[in-house]
């Protein structure tokens, strides 16, 4: 009896201890949102909300609002290979990131 009252409280402490510890902790970060990705690549120059007024759309000569913007394949294209002054992201973004900011840009236009 003492032998397995010594196994269950050794057993129960460690669990104990890898819950403090947070070791097994199999979760993932999740993935950046189209949102994030936009804020991080696009908002600099089309602004938080897509209406043009980035802090660096002065210097560009201004920057497009993307609210008028509602086909994705345009959206996309443009993302992927720039258009104007607007710098192509094929290098910097995957085109899963892309396709989540074209998603992005979509809410933007509601």
């Amino acid at each position: 009896m003492i032998v397995k009252t010594r196994a269950w409280d050794t057993a129960a402490a460690l669990g104990f201890a890898l819950a403090l510890t947070g070791c097994g902790d199999a979760r993932t970060p999740e993935p950046p949102s189209g949102a994030a990705i936009f804020r991080q690549a696009c908002a600099r120059c089309h602004g938080p909300t897509g209406a043009g007024d980035g802090p660096e759309a002065a210097r560009l000569g201004g920057a497009p609002a993307l609210g008028a913007l509602r086909d994705a394949a345009q959206i996309r294209a443009i993302v992927t290979h720039g258009r104007g002054a607007m710098p192509a992201h094929d290098q910097r973004l995957s085109p899963a990131q892309i396709d989540l900011v074209v998603a992005h840009v979509l809410t933007l236009a509601r």
